[in-house]
């Protein structure tokens, strides 16, 4: 059974971004497509194309959440993944009848205008991000 959707991306949080840079390039073979810095998300990320697919990075660059999240997970880990799905508001309602928590989600009725997580808590401590199709 086809569900429309499709992994769009992970999001790996890192302690240290130079390092975790070298350790992707060597083993995917690649450098990352981009790196940035935004001041104002606190964050350092570079991103790895693989395929239809991707792979970010993210190092905090101040505290904060992200900053928080990697401390507690000894230095890092699988933060987000970034799910296409064919019908963001077909698969919110369904979430919504099987009682899942979301982020973002603006209730029953309203237009769905941002972005909509699944909660870390219903996802095996994962951030799960519902993003459409192409």
């Amino acid at each position: 059974m086809s569900t429309g959707v499709r992994i769009g991306g992970v999001v790996h949080a890192v302690a240290d971004m130079d390092e975790a840079i070298a350790q992707y390039s060597t083993i995917l073979g690649v450098d990352p497509e981009f790196t940035s810095e935004n001041e104002e998300t606190g964050l350092r990320v570079a991103m790895f194309r693989t395929g239809p697919t991707f792979v970010e990075l993210w190092a905090p660059t101040r505290e904060g959440p992200i900053k928080s999240w990697v401390d507690s997970h000894n230095g890092g880990g699988l933060y987000l993944l970034s799910f296409h799905v064919s019908d963001v508001p077909a698969t919110v309602g369904r979430l919504r009848e099987a009682g899942v928590r979301m982020i973002g989600d603006p209730g029953p009725g309203n237009p769905i205008e941002g972005m909509v997580y699944v909660h870390p808590r219903e996802f095996s401590g994962v951030l799960g991000l519902l993003y459409p199709h192409d």
